[in-house]
């Protein structure tokens, strides 16, 4: 989910796909924001924010993690476990 969409837009966004598919993880770019957008967004239980110009590389990791849960696994050490 691109946080650029207009607030509004965005915010109804996030509330229907988590009342639509309560188990689907959503995982929300952006360039930049403050603190209070920050925490209203995990407040909507955004579970993954990502700032793509200082933490983009971490995307795939992100991907790893909710394909770990939706298998049954946790990582640790960097490996899946049963």
């Amino acid at each position: 989910m691109d946080i650029i969409l207009q607030e509004n837009d965005s915010v109804e966004l996030l509330k229907a796909i988590k009342i639509t598919a309560n188990n689907c993880s959503v995982i929300m770019l952006y360039n930049q924001v403050d603190a209070y957008k920050e925490e209203k967004y995990r407040l909507l239980e955004v579970d993954f924010l990502c700032d793509l110009y200082h933490n983009h590389q971490k995307i795939p990791c992100v991907i790893d993690i909710i394909a770990a849960n939706e298998k049954g696994y946790t990582l640790n050490n960097n490996n899946y476990e049963n």
